[in-house]
């Protein structure tokens, strides 16, 4: 024979409860009682608005701080960034110059200027002697 398996367990009941009672109306409460509390949630509004006004000034000031950190940062930046183009700009006028030199320096007319003034003259071709190296190992 089997025997049948437990089913659900279910929580004991307690006994019904009354539904919360409602606070007594204002008249009901003592007038220090409630001038008391009033005063104390004015209070309590005033705190926390000053609260949320500090924060608000808190995160203006933090947002602020971080706008100044960037605008500073990118002004940096940008002065760098003129330096290193103003340098580039000399770099290209000397490297023009530097080219213009080389150009006048290795012309055939300079070349034979200079020499003029060193005292060399052009070689005769016919009191040129030629002389033959021959490798002995080939």
């Amino acid at each position: 024979m089997r025997t049948p398996l437990p089913g659900p367990q279910q929580a004991p009941r307690s006994a019904p409860t009354s539904p919360p009672t409602s606070p007594p109306l204002t008249g009901e409460w003592p007038e220090w009682l409630m001038r008391r509390v009033r005063a104390g949630l004015a209070r309590f509004n005033r705190q926390r608005q000053a609260l949320i006004i500090l924060e608000f000034a808190v995160v203006v000031a933090l947002l602020a701080l971080l706008y100044l950190s960037q605008v500073a940062a990118l002004t940096a930046t940008h002065q760098a960034l003129l330096q290193q183009q103003a340098q580039q700009s000399d770099l290209r006028r000397q490297d023009a110059d530097l080219h213009a030199q080389l150009g006048r320096l290795q012309s055939p007319t300079y070349i034979e200027q200079r020499a003029h003034e060193l005292g060399m003259v052009p070689a005769d071709p016919a009191s040129v002697v030629w002389i033959a190296i021959h490798d002995a190992g080939h």
